[in-house]
C-alpha cells in the first residue's frame, strides 16, 4: 500500500500543516506484476498481505487482475 500525504498549502507555516492523505495499492513489483497482466504477458508474483483492511483490498484487487 503506497501512502503520500499532499499539503493543503504550498508555504509551510508551521510543525503541523493541513492536508490530505492518500493511499492506494502499488510497490514496485506489484505495478510490474499487474502490467505484465495487462499486457497478457504470463507472470507470478509471491508477496505477503496482512490481516486488516489494507491486506483485504490487496487480496480483492489480486483475484480481480488474475488472468
Amino acid at each position: 500500500m503506497d501512502t503520500f500525504g499532499i499539503p493543503s498549502r504550498e508555504a509551510f507555516e508551521n510543525k503541523s500543516n493541513p492536508g490530505v492523505i492518500y493511499s492506494d495499492l502499488g510497490g514496485l513489483g506489484r505495478n510490474i506484476a499487474v502490467n505484465l497482466t495487462n499486457l497478457e504477458i504470463p507472470n507470478y508474483f509471491v508477496s505477503v498481505y496482512g490481516n486488516d483492511s489494507a491486506g483485504e483490498e490487496f487480496k480483492r484487487d489480486a483475484q480481480k487482475k488474475k488472468a
